[in-house]
């Protein structure tokens, strides 16, 4: 415990030191967030996993974190899935699954917003959150994001064949999707154009995760797309980052409200505040709004109320997978 001591005040004096180096003349201000892993190397431990699990224990929601034996489960999950994430695209484990989204005024579906599915053979239904994140640690992003692209996009063509009014999709994607160096963005349009499918009818959804680190390089291929007819949709909006500032400088399509602010609507006068602030900003800048997370008769009413029509949410339908979605297209269809 004393050895931990002495190297945790060795750490904090080392970052400090950097800090105190910057000249403090200058306009700039400097807030340090830090991440340390520190692996306690025995007879047992492999040289290969030195740096992998200290860099595990420095990512496990601490500044600074030991690695301990309880770690190891985890650890050993989070290498055999980083692993065999490597060919669960080809060999056809991973799936998407379909939210609708719904014009509550004329009951119609306009839209489904896909999401990711891993149904693994031994541990289990992932959490997507967990594939989505090892998937950027390990710079898998890029593939996975153009897989899910792809299907979503061939997906959509099936439900829509013989439909009047087709129904696009909604698709999540990482902001290291948008650097450009090996991105695949520039090339989904000339996919769109292989397959016969319009890109208006494509929404990318951007989180404001987006605005850490900003950059040209992300706004110009934004701009891009948007240029190019995909829509852009704004997720999360109003839980981690204050981003009213950054609404001038994205072509930002639709608001989505997230459920944070949904779920307990019917009690909560701030929350009733918060979602009527952004529909004023919403809609004085032109945005559609989209409200998540919406599960019962009373937070639709009060949404409604406030001019929020487009919903999303269990109250009419749970992800869906694709067969189950084309089930439900046509029933809605038939109900008309």
């Amino acid at each position: 415990m004393k050895a931990r001591k002495e190297l945790i005040r060795k750490i904090k004096t080392e970052i400090k030191n950097r800090v105190d180096s910057f000249d403090r003349k200058s306009e700039f201000f400097f807030t340090t967030l830090y991440e340390v892993g520190v692996l306690e190397v025995d007879k047992e431990s492999k040289k290969e996993d030195y740096l992998k699990k200290s860099l595990f224990a420095s990512k496990h929601g601490k500044p600074l974190c030991f690695y301990n034996s309880f770690l190891d489960n985890d650890f050993m999950i989070m290498n055999v899935i980083t692993n065999q994430l490597k060919n669960s695209m080809q060999e056809n484990e991973l799936n998407l699954y379909y939210q609708p989204i719904i014009d509550s005024i004329t009951k119609k579906v306009i839209k489904v917003e896909s999401l990711l599915r891993w149904n693994h053979p031994k541990y289990g239904m992932l959490n997507p959150e967990a594939i989505i994140s090892i998937a950027e640690k390990t710079g898998l992003i890029l593939k996975l994001g153009d897989w899910i692209f792809k299907k979503s996009v061939t997906d959509m063509k099936e439900w829509n064949c013989c439909k009047s009014d087709l129904i696009s999709v909604s698709i999540n994607t990482s902001p290291m999707q948008y650097l450009k160096t090996d991105s695949y963005m520039p090339l989904w349009n000339d996919f769109l154009l292989k397959v016969s499918v319009n890109p208006s009818y494509i929404c990318l959804e951007i989180t404001e995760s987006i605005f850490m680190d900003f950059s040209y390089d992300k706004l110009s291929i934004i701009n891009s797309l948007s240029k190019r007819g995909f829509k852009i949709a704004l997720d999360d909006f109003g839980t981690k980052y204050s981003t009213f500032s950054y609404l001038s400088k994205i072509p930002i399509d639709i608001i989505k409200i997230d459920k944070v602010f949904v779920s307990n609507i019917e009690d909560s006068i701030s929350n009733m505040s918060i979602i009527e602030a952004i529909v004023n900003v919403s809609k004085r800048n032109g945005y559609d709004i989209v409200a998540e997370g919406v599960e019962n008769i009373e937070q639709l009413k009060k949404l409604n109320d406030l001019g929020v029509n487009v919903i999303q949410g269990y109250y009419y339908s749970k992800p869906l997978p694709k067969s189950e979605l084309i089930t439900f297209l046509n029933k809605c269809d038939n109900d008309e």
